[in-house]
């Protein structure tokens, strides 16, 4: 089954089509002004196959350029769009991001 396209923007990534979409979510608190997070969820167009999940500190925007920049990453540490199966998770640690902990 295809993903539905509502809510999600397309990109070009290496020559292939994905669809992503951006939302907000509350997380552990890593310190007084760290406790909510952007989330870029990635697929390829057309699906089906696995999705790609990358978190980082809210306030950090997913421009259009991060996004490609973190499915290039994502592509680049083994993530197989095309194949059905759990989420690639590529979660950043407040350490990557530079913030203190």
């Amino acid at each position: 089954m295809t993903p539905p396209r509502r809510g999600r923007r397309s990109v070009e990534v290496a020559g292939r089509a994905f669809l992503y979409s951006v939302r907000e979510k509350e997380v552990r608190s890593w310190g007084p002004h760290h406790n909510t997070a952007a989330v870029l969820t990635a697929m390829a167009d057309p699906g089906p196959g696995s999705a790609m999940r990358c978190l980082r500190a809210f306030g950090e925007p997913f421009t259009p350029q991060a996004v490609r920049e973190a499915i290039a990453e994502a592509l680049s540490r083994g993530w197989r769009p095309e194949a059905r199966g759990p989420a690639f998770v590529m979660d950043q640690t407040p350490e990557e991001w530079g913030l203190e902990a």
